[in-house]
């Protein structure tokens, strides 16, 4: 073989599969940001929560709850149950109350009343089962068919929403969806619907859905006592009616078209335009490479919902829960004391590196602080005395008054005594709201950073201080990861200290 003319012709095809591979690579951050977190190796099968059950009109309805304050309601999908939120309650804090219920037919909750598998029975179950428990309003939080029973009775209901979570959730219109379904999920739809006598074959007698689905819609491998508690709620023949009759596979019809009004899909194409219309605050958790929800879903999501934020999770599939319930727990309090600040108190501070995309890299800190927010507010800003307990920070030089220009001090490494000058132009101070800050200001060649400090009261004598710093540029590109790393210990050494400053005055 003539490897040099090989060479030679060659090297201009894979130069530009190599360029192709880095403009797809490029998109694909603005969507997944590598690196990807992987799936929790040590995910609990039982966690200590207990059973409850409620009487809802002739429903007997199973669920878990743990907590005190904002009500959090998980709803589960098929062929699952409220087991499958265990973990992602486990890590919630105990200053929220998250339930989550079995839908009639699943779990430990009773057969529906009546053999009503419909839609709207067990869309309807959600507004009995909150009067039953005097709940008047709630953050929903909603994967697979509990999305579609959840989201609908959301839109019917928005008085009663506090926020929508989405998790692996049906949020595209019945048609769109079908387009974006992954293969393996139309030949499924295929199968189930050739016949009376297929349904049954395959969801009543070979019980398929169940045992296969669980295994493939995991990124980990779960194991048969891992499935068991998925499993057992279906070892009865005559509960796997649900998974037949009920919304699912054997119901997603005609390519995703509605064939008459009030039909499930007619109803999903119902909450997902008014979705695009609520201001509602929406939360998108997605993983890679997901199930349900795509890029082109998240594209979706950011072009048509009003009051819209999201977080990537790292791997997963469409069982997120099992793949990453840390981190999904973590990504809704993180949100929630965010969106919903005065209320927003957690017994732990979630810290944190996030890559938004590929040269875009984002620092969370918080701490809370036994001191009131004023009090703390004038320990921040009074910056002739912030040398005196601060390692890196070191105060300012200017006018410290929202559109000046101002030269903020810093210490490199708190044994060094030398002090750096940076310059920050048209500076945001909001005294009102006890925040301030900078935005967009050269730090190093290719180097940029919004930089904000801001206070929240949580009771009179307690205050969540949310310390945020967004690193961008062509230097973020090659070397963030390591940058970041480096100024992820400013910002939380600065927290600690300031939290020890407030707090010395308090009494023993």
């Amino acid at each position: 073989m003539n490897t040099t003319a090989f060479s030679s012709t060659s090297t201009p095809f894979i130069l530009a599969l190599w360029v192709l591979n880095s403009f797809v690579s490029l998109a694909q951050h603005d969507i997944y940001h590598r690196p990807f977190p992987k799936p929790e190796k040590k995910v609990e099968r039982l966690v200590s929560l207990e059973s409850k059950y409620q009487v809802v009109h002739k429903d007997t309805i199973h669920y878990y709850e743990k907590g005190k304050g904002d009500v959090f309601l998980f709803l589960h999908g098929i062929p699952t149950s409220s087991y499958l939120w265990r973990n992602v309650i486990h890590h919630m804090p105990d200053n929220k109350r998250c339930i989550a219920l079995d839908f009639p037919g699943y779990g430990k909750s009773s057969m529906p009343y009546n053999n009503d598998f419909s839609f709207l029975h067990q869309a309807n179950i959600i507004g009995t089962f909150l009067d039953s428990l005097n709940i008047d309003k709630i953050h929903i939080v909603v994967n697979d068919i509990g999305s579609m029973f959840g989201l609908y009775y959301a839109m019917q209901n928005e008085s009663r929403i506090s926020s929508i979570i989405l998790l692996e959730a049906v949020i595209l219109p019945s048609e769109e969806f079908y387009q974006h379904v992954p293969w393996i999920q139309k030949r499924l739809f295929a199968l189930v619907q050739k016949s009376e006598q297929a349904k049954e074959k395959w969801l009543i007698e070979r019980d398929f859905l169940l045992r296969k689905s669980m295994r493939m819609l995991t990124k980990r491998r779960l194991s048969h006592s891992a499935l068991q508690p998925y499993i057992a709620p279906f070892e009865d023949k005559n509960r796997r009616r649900t998974l037949k009759n009920g919304t699912g596979p054997t119901t997603f019809t005609n390519k995703g078209k509605s064939s008459q009004v009030g039909d499930e899909l007619d109803l999903q194409n119902w909450y997902t335009h008014r979705l695009t219309q609520t201001n509602i605050p929406i939360l998108l958790l997605y993983a890679h490479p997901g199930w349900l929800i795509d890029k082109h879903t998240v594209q979706y999501a950011r072009k048509n919902f009003k009051n819209y934020s999201e977080a990537f999770l790292g791997k997963g599939k469409h069982f997120v829960q099992e793949d990453q319930p840390t981190r999904i727990a973590m990504e809704i309090n993180q949100w929630y004391a965010r969106q919903f600040p005065i209320s927003g108190s957690t017994p732990f501070d979630l810290n944190r590196i996030d890559n938004a995309h590929a040269s875009h890299r984002k620092i969370h800190t918080e701490i809370t602080i036994q001191a009131p927010i004023q009090e703390v507010w004038k320990i921040m800003t009074d910056f002739s005395k912030t040398a005196e307990w601060s390692s890196y920070f070191k105060g300012i030089e200017g006018t410290f008054k929202s559109g000046q220009n101002i030269r903020v001090l810093y210490s490199l490494h708190p044994k060094n005594s030398s002090i750096r000058r940076y310059k920050k132009k048209s500076i945001l101070v909001d005294s009102s709201l006890y925040r301030f800050g900078w935005k967009d200001q050269k730090i190093l060649p290719g180097l940029r950073d919004d930089h904000t400090y801001s206070l929240f009261p949580i009771s009179p004598n307690e205050t969540k201080l949310i310390h945020t710093d967004a690193l961008k540029g062509c230097t973020a590109r090659w070397m963030g990861h390591t940058i970041a790393s480096i100024f992820f210990q400013m910002p939380r050494t600065y927290n600690q200290e300031l939290k020890k400053e407030a707090e010395k005055f308090l009494e023993p």
